[in-house]
């Protein structure tokens, strides 16, 4: 899967998805806490492409 991340009106390249958390995992709740704390409740947008 390649992803792209938006942030202030810029895009960057695509690049490749080589691994995930799966919903309900052990790490997500960690992961998603520090994912809070790095983007400080901005709101963003994602897109994934195939």
């Amino acid at each position: 899967m390649k992803c792209t991340v938006q942030y202030d009106g810029s895009s960057s390249d695509a690049f490749d998805i080589r691994s995930e958390v799966k919903q309900g995992g052990a790490l997500a709740p960690t992961i998603t806490d520090i994912f809070s704390v790095l983007t400080e409740g901005k709101q963003l947008r994602t897109r994934a492409f195939q």
